[in-house]
């Protein structure tokens, strides 16, 4: 299962308000699943962008916790080296964890 990327603005970890809809979308799935876990994977087109892509990846975790008592252990936050579109070392993409 792939669930909306949540987009972050450039050098920022601060969640914007206009994701504040997929986050809850995104609790209320989890709510419903207990069992499910998920990857939220951030992306860094350098080893100097590691750093931001964990804090984003973290912010979150800490909303999701903060805001709906989604538990921290059910969230993994990992990141990856990407060089694709634009975008992409600004978002953080959540899956399902595969078991």
């Amino acid at each position: 299962m792939i669930l909306p990327s949540v987009i972050f603005e450039n050098g920022s970890a601060r969640i914007s308000p206009s994701s504040y809809g997929i986050l809850y979308s995104i609790a209320e799935k989890m709510k419903s699943c207990p069992g499910l876990a998920l990857n939220a994977t951030g992306y860094t087109t350098s080893k100097a962008g590691e750093q931001i892509a964990n804090k984003r990846s973290t912010a979150i975790v800490d909303y999701l916790e903060a805001n709906y008592g989604i538990e921290r252990g059910r969230i993994n936050t990992i990141y990856s080296t990407s060089k694709g579109v634009e975008y992409s070392s600004r978002r953080i993409d959540l899956g399902q964890v595969e078991n």
